[in-house]
C-alpha cells in the first residue's frame, strides 16, 4: 500500500511538472498494478492525459499535457 501511495504523489508532481513546462513526463517502468495507480491519480487532470507505452517488462506510462505539448498550460487564459 505504501508503494501505492507513492506513486500517487510522483503522479501529482508529474503532471504539475508537465502543465508548467508543456514537456512530457515518462516514467520509468512498472508493473501493470502500478500504472494503473498512475492512471487513475491522474484521470480527473484537466490538464493531462496518461497512457502507456512499451510492451512487457518494459512498458511505460507518459504522461503529457492536453493541449498537445505546445507550450505550458496556463489557469485562467481563456484555453
Amino acid at each position: 500500500m505504501m508503494r501505492f501511495a507513492e506513486l500517487g504523489l510522483a503522479a501529482q508532481a508529474a503532471a504539475e511538472k508537465v502543465a508548467r513546462t508543456g514537456v512530457p513526463f515518462r516514467f520509468g517502468s512498472m508493473s501493470g498494478r502500478e500504472r494503473r495507480v498512475i492512471h487513475m491519480a491522474l484521470r480527473g487532470n484537466n490538464a493531462v492525459h496518461t497512457e502507456s507505452e512499451g510492451s512487457g517488462i518494459d512498458r511505460q506510462v507518459v504522461v503529457s499535457p492536453k493541449n498537445g505539448g505546445k507550450g505550458p498550460v496556463r489557469a485562467g487564459r481563456g484555453r
